[in-house]
């Protein structure tokens, strides 16, 4: 049974429309770019408000036409209306000198939720927030923490120990076997990988990530954790580096895909906004994770995992999450006391400190006595390191469920995820639903 589909617009002015909003994409992605380098410059936010108006110009005129569209390119119109209101809410927040929009209104009118702000410091209450699962995950890795082998020691190509030596021959074995096993699971499920490479990396952040210009997943080495267990046995642990592969790959299928969608459903690294595409872009491969740990359930006995590896995998996403949201949180509440403080319409009483406000909310103490225990960022950083993971993970997941609930399995809800790279859930949703799903059963 194949699952993948070819979907194109008819309607011209639509497809104009499409390829309209693209080039106000790169156009926003270089204003974010040279955020991210530390410098703005006025002419590109001339460019970039002149390109606006004029976008929302034509939508406002195509709008008013009248015209009778099929349902694909009504969906497509629609979230070509949400990608371009979200730059517009951007641009207006931080260069359009007459907006007096404040910070908790920014943020949530760009997240397009009215309570978005503060469901966010919501999550943040002991009632909501997973302590159990935080404390029982952080109990069953305790032992690799604790007797872990440094990974910069594993890859000195200088080190000539022995034993350092058998430790990396034995990782890249795993490193193999993970490949593996990882493009079994999407082959397995109707998707093709086999155009994918992937490298091991050692980069000081951290970070694995998808270059889709090379078609080169770097998956980093610290995804493996080399210790040593209660019998004095150097053993490997590749639980995390499964997940990050899996995830990895989401986005490397997710970009083949979404080029048999038009132009502004495609993922593309010139217009690939943190505020924007990114979010549901990451919610997708959040939610390939949580069927990988499904997977690993299955295969245990394969896998030789004990019962306690296989708990501690079915808890990575959710825990990953949640290790994110206090970040997330203590930076909104970061941007808000900064904006009142600089507001005089503000009587001083009602002015609170952000580490007086994030104690209330979450019952964490310690951070009114380490204040620098959390770091302060600039907007597109904790964009780029939290909220594009909860944000779109909150998006998508209802989608998966929706799916499920109604007896979808997992080699039709990853291909159906694959197709476009949507700004609009609920258009993305109709799309699965009312088009994608329909034809699915038609054909096969």
């Amino acid at each position: 049974m194949s699952t993948i589909q070819n979907w194109q617009i008819e309607d011209a002015k639509v497809k104009a429309l499409d390829d309209l909003r693209v080039e106000l994409n790169i156009l926003a992605s270089r204003e974010q770019t040279q955020a991210i380098s530390g410098y703005v410059s006025l002419t590109t936010i001339g460019k970039l408000g002149k390109k606006i108006k004029e976008t929302r110009r034509q939508i406002n005129s195509y709008s008013q036409g009248g015209r009778k569209l099929n349902l694909f390119d009504k969906l497509v119109f629609r979230d070509i209306k949400r990608n371009v209101e979200v730059i517009n809410i951007y641009y207006d927040y931080f260069h359009n000198p007459k907006n007096e929009m404040n910070f908790v209104s920014f943020f949530s009118n760009l997240m397009g939720n009215k309570s978005a702000y503060y469901d966010y410091l919501q999550m943040m209450n002991p009632d909501n927030y997973p302590h159990e699962e935080l404390d029982r995950r952080n109990e069953l890795s305790n032992i690799i923490f604790n007797n872990e082998v440094d990974n910069t020691m594993i890859f000195n190509p200088l080190s000539s120990n022995e034993t350092l030596k058998e430790i990396k021959k034995s990782l890249m074995e795993k490193f193999s076997e993970n490949k593996s096993f990882i493009e079994s699971f999407y082959k397995y499920n109707g998707l093709d990988v086999s155009k994918v490479h992937v490298d091991i990396s050692s980069t000081e952040d951290g970070r694995d990530f998808f270059e889709n210009i090379l078609r080169t997943i770097a998956l980093n080495s610290e995804d493996f954790f080399c210790y040593k267990d209660k019998e004095g046995k150097i053993k490997i642990d590749d639980l995390c580096a499964k997940i990050a592969l899996t995830h990895e790959y989401a986005h490397a299928i997710h970009f083949n895909l979404s080029q048999n969608m038009p132009n502004g459903l495609r993922t593309k690294s010139e217009d690939n906004l943190l505020y924007n595409q990114r979010i549901l872009e990451e919610g997708i491969s959040q939610s390939s994770e949580l069927f990988m740990q499904d997977h690993i359930a299955e295969k245990q006995q394969a896998l030789g995992l004990s019962n306690e590896e296989v708990e501690r995998a079915s808890l990575d996403n959710k825990c990953v999450l949640a290790r994110l949201l206090p970040n997330l949180v203590w930076n909104l509440l970061q941007h808000r006391e900064l904006e009142e403080e600089l507001n005089p319409k503000i009587p001083k009483q009602f002015k609170k400190l952000t580490r007086v406000v994030f104690e209330e909310i979450s019952g964490m103490k310690r951070l009114r006595k380490d204040p620098f225990f959390l770091d302060i960022l600039p907007f597109f950083e904790f964009v780029d390191s939290s909220l594009v993971y909860i944000e779109g993970s909150r998006r998508i997941y209802p989608v998966v469920k929706k799916m499920k609930s109604q007896g979808y399995g997992t080699n039709t809800i990853l291909p159906a995820l694959f197709h476009g790279c949507w700004s609009d859930v609920k258009a993305q949703e109709k799309f699965i639903f009312d088009l994608y799903l329909p034809r699915l059963k038609s054909e096969n």
